[in-house]
């Protein structure tokens, strides 16, 4: 599609359980640049979903994908 992806941001955080020893749950959250197209920020985040070390956790780990676009600084 000729995206640039050189402004694509990605975070993860590892949710404790409730005692604080364990992971929970994975959260991947994944920044876009204002000026990405709309219309892809779904499918980024469902190609994302699709990664193969997230088929490797999810059995025994949940982990949740969303993409957003960044807001617009000034």
């Amino acid at each position: 599609r000729g995206l640039a992806t050189d402004e694509i941001a990605l975070s993860l955080n590892a949710v404790r359980d409730a005692g604080g020893h364990g992971i929970a749950r994975v959260e991947i959250a994944i920044s876009l640049p204002e000026e990405f197209p709309a219309e892809y920020v779904d499918a980024c985040a469902r190609a994302a979903d699709q990664c193969a070390v997230k088929s490797y956790l999810s059995p025994a780990l949940p982990v949740s994908v969303s993409a957003r676009r960044r807001a617009a600084m000034g």
